[in-house]
């Protein structure tokens, strides 16, 4: 097993390798492990100094220093799969779903090839490739139908599908992109030249009913808060069983796909624990350091942090919210 991975990073329209890090810890003590990150001399030459979506995180500007940790770096944490989309990989590689920290380095290089943002593992990738499975599309109402049985009804059909189910949290979700010819296909599959349209699909979880009202509101709470003022990317659609969210750090251009970097809170400020929970000062802290417009962005995340109380979402946790990064980076004052 390597015990390094290469890290690349979107780019005017391609991939490129920009850095990579090394284990310097024991792998089965999975993201607790110390590690080593850098970026390429190359990369680190040519964007010198940048913490926009030219680099791994705003914690980590592109130069020649190389970053210590004792523990992965928290925007690779945020890469690994979890929940159902771990589930359903560990499945793929004939794991146990129960298998613990140990299995987490395994999991990195087989799942993180298709990441939300614009880094992805180049191993993890390589394995996607090899393992993507036919391409098939499906109308939205083939989608809507099956519901939360979407997943095992790919999975039947000899459709991987763990390469577009790794975004983080409990609820099954699927990466679905709307092509040319109007249907939806898993996203890992599909070439950039024939997408049209990016959604996070999430599905209900069994029969409990109480999940299925959770799931039927979102679109009304989605309304509720433009109403509210609150910064909103796109309408959320509730089709029988299945909810489409229009994905925000994806954008169709005439060239191609931009890919628009994601960094979690978690990754912001530096949390690395999956239970890790920042203050509202330091995550307040870490905007006014960080962001372009940085009253702007602290007034913002205040409102919606009262509009997650007023609503109910019990949910807010530091990877359900991140800032977004683009190729304008602006250095702080």
């Amino acid at each position: 097993m390597n015990t390094s991975c290469t890290l690349q990073l979107f780019a005017n329209g391609a991939w490129c390798d920009v850095g990579s890090v090394s284990l310097m810890g024991p792998e089965a003590q999975g993201w607790r492990s110390k590690t080593y990150t850098g970026y390429s001399v190359e990369w680190a030459i040519e964007h010198g100094g940048a913490r926009d979506a030219h680099a791994f995180a705003c914690r980590f500007p592109v130069g020649l220093q190389a970053f210590e940790h004792p523990h992965w770096p928290v925007f690779l944490i945020d890469m690994l799969p979890q929940g159902f989309g771990r589930e359903e990989l560990l499945r793929r590689l004939g794991l146990s779903v129960t298998a613990g920290e140990s299995v987490d380095w395994r999991l990195l290089l087989a799942g993180a090839g298709n990441s939300v943002g614009n880094l992805r593992v180049k191993e993890a990738a390589s394995w996607l490739a090899a393992n993507a499975g036919p391409r098939r599309g499906f109308t939205d109402d083939e989608v809507a139908e099956r519901g939360d049985d979407f997943a095992e009804y790919l999975a039947s059909h000899g459709l991987f599908v763990a390469g577009s189910s790794g975004v983080q949290g409990e609820w099954p979700k699927i990466l679905l992109t709307r092509a040319e010819d109007g249907l939806l296909y898993l996203d890992h599959t599909l070439p950039d030249a024939r997408a049209r349209e990016h959604y996070i699909v999430k599905f209900g979880r069994g029969s409990n009913e109480a999940l299925a009202s959770i799931l039927r509101h979102e679109a009304t709470y989605m309304a509720l808060a433009r109403m509210l003022g609150l910064r909103v990317h796109a309408d959320l659609v509730m089709l029988k069983r299945a909810l489409f969210i229009p994905r925000f750090d994806r954008q169709v251009t005439g060239g191609g796909v931009l890919r628009l970097g994601q960094e979690s809170i978690a990754t912001l400020t530096g949390n690395p624990g999956f239970d890790a929970v920042p203050s509202h000062d330091e995550v307040c802290r870490q905007l006014l350091r960080q962001c372009t417009h940085p009253l702007t962005e602290v007034l913002e995340y205040i409102k919606r942090d009262v509009a997650n109380l007023a609503l109910g979402n019990k949910d807010n946790h530091a990877r359900n919210t991140a800032v977004q990064r683009d190729f304008s980076d602006v250095p702080p004052p």
